[in-house]
């Protein structure tokens, strides 16, 4: 079943991955062929291999694939291919992308946003110091309080 960049989702069958798990499927089997895992991930996803025959013919298809697809010649670039890429898709974005007429806007990251709001507070609380409230007589906090209790006080 072939896929075009502009497939309804609805069409697919229900049984179809989710990309994002036949993603994460490509990861793990470039992570082993290109020996990126651990001693124990590796012996693990070997034992997967063993146990899982539709996993096997996967990984031997994606092998196979990855093999035939290294052996490929290089072929350069024509020098003009960025600029025809950056073309296509300033023209099929609407000019929201590769557009040198476009203004450029700036944006603020989130992190020094809230690193000046950090300084602010800490020169506001610096500057006026904490709130006092001097119509408060001091409060003894070593010893726990007493309650005084009186028969009129208590109900029945």
């Amino acid at each position: 079943m072939s896929i075009s960049p502009k497939s309804n989702l609805s069409e697919l069958p229900e049984d179809f991955d989710s990309l994002e798990d036949i993603a994460r499927q490509d990861m793990q089997f470039i992570a082993y062929l290109e020996d990126d895992m651990t001693p124990q991930e590796r012996n693990e996803f070997r034992a997967e291999l063993l146990r899982d025959p539709e996993l096997r013919r996967e990984f031997d298809a994606f092998s196979e694939i990855m093999g035939a697809t290294q052996s490929l010649p290089a072929e350069p670039l024509p020098a003009d291919f960025l600029t025809k890429v950056q073309a296509r898709i300033r023209a099929e974005s609407g000019g929201r992308f590769f557009n040198p007429q476009a203004p450029r806007r700036s944006f603020i990251p989130y992190e020094a946003v809230s690193a000046a709001m950090i300084l602010l507070m800490a020169a506001a609380w610096i500057a006026l110091g904490t709130p006092r409230d001097h119509h408060i007589k001091h409060v003894d906090v070593t010893t726990p309080p007493q309650l005084h209790t009186s028969p009129a006080t208590h109900r029945n």
